[in-house]
């Protein structure tokens, strides 16, 4: 809980001290319920990397973390058959590319991962749906990664997420992604998002009376005009 409550710039110092290379020790303890813990503090502590770094730019942790070996062994545990809890492998996936934060997720990987963090977008479990799309946001900073996050109709998804406002946190984060996979995106791949994504559904946004949907609306309704 205390990782879970620390602001940013305490879960910076904590980095500093090794609290990442702690806990990915504890996640070749035979006990899942200490591997669940250790990943989620993992997972908690790279996203805190992405913030305080614009659009475009790297994970803050990235360099250090492959370095050291930690980028490796989350993949290894990634990759364990012998783990069948979902939990930890979904964690272990948003870890993996909040560290991949505008960068092209490896080969060895990427369409297994992004196609979980699809799956995971539409979780009923809200956090982890939220948790999900922020992932697929950090890789849509990345052309690279934008084929595999669109396939599959992916953009069909995500219009459904912006047509249902009850769902307001969820909303705004598929407006976030959205708006990456348009600035970021090729002619080829605006287009299939304007096949899904109206004019007309970002007017709508713009006019939202929540007021941090309406902004970012406003920008994607901008966007869906060019």
């Amino acid at each position: 809980m205390i990782v879970t409550e620390s602001p940013d710039e305490q879960r910076h110092e904590m980095f500093r001290k090794g609290i990442i290379s702690a806990s990915i020790k504890h996640s070749e303890n035979i006990n899942i319920s200490v591997v669940l813990k250790a990943v989620i503090i993992i997972t908690q502590m790279i996203q805190t990397g992405c913030s305080d770094v614009q659009n475009g730019q790297y994970n803050q942790y990235k360099n250090q973390l492959q370095i050291d070996g930690t980028l490796e062994k989350l993949i290894n545990i990634y990759n364990n058959k012998k783990i069948e809890n979902k939990e930890i492998i979904s964690n272990v996936a948003l870890a993996i590319s909040f560290l991949f934060k505008a960068a092209p997720l490896p080969a060895e990987y990427n369409t297994n991962i992004i196609q979980l963090l699809k799956d995971c977008s539409q979780n009923a479990d809200e956090e982890l749906c939220i948790s999900a799309l922020q992932a697929l946001t950090c890789l849509a900073e990345c052309e690279t990664n934008h084929d595999l996050i669109l396939s599959g109709e992916y953009s069909k998804v995500i219009a459904s997420h912006l047509k249902d406002q009850t769902k307001q946190k969820i909303c705004l984060h598929s407006i976030y992604l959205a708006i990456v996979l348009f600035q970021k995106g090729s002619n080829e791949n605006k287009n299939i998002l304007k096949g899904n994504i109206s004019i007309t559904l970002g007017l709508k946004l713009s006019f939202s009376r929540n007021k941090y949907i309406a902004k970012a609306g406003k920008d994607l309704h901008s966007l869906l005009q060019v």
